[in-house]
């Protein structure tokens, strides 16, 4: 139930191309396409500001654009993802 609200609330946020560019994330086959803070969010399972908190605090690998906007390299994402679990 609660799991069907979030996919609801996701739904609007971001569209099927966003969620086959993170299926393609989590299958290993890379793209070139930076990932927006709600991308990330998604993949990380975590809300959209605190992906944005994390990138400030240099916690999380990422860029910031010269409007203001953090994006994500996919690739240094998912090492970083790797160092966490410990692989």
């Amino acid at each position: 139930m609660v799991l069907e609200r979030r996919e609801k609330r996701n739904r609007g946020r971001i569209g099927e191309r966003e969620r086959e560019d993170i299926d393609s994330l989590e299958t290993e086959v890379c793209f070139s396409r930076l990932m927006r803070p709600v991308e990330v969010a998604f993949v990380l399972n975590v809300g959209e500001r605190y992906v944005q908190r994390l990138a400030e605090a240099g916690v999380i690998p990422a860029k910031k654009l010269p409007d203001g906007k953090w994006r994500f390299d996919p690739r240094e994402l998912k090492e970083w993802i790797s160092s966490l679990s410990g692989g």
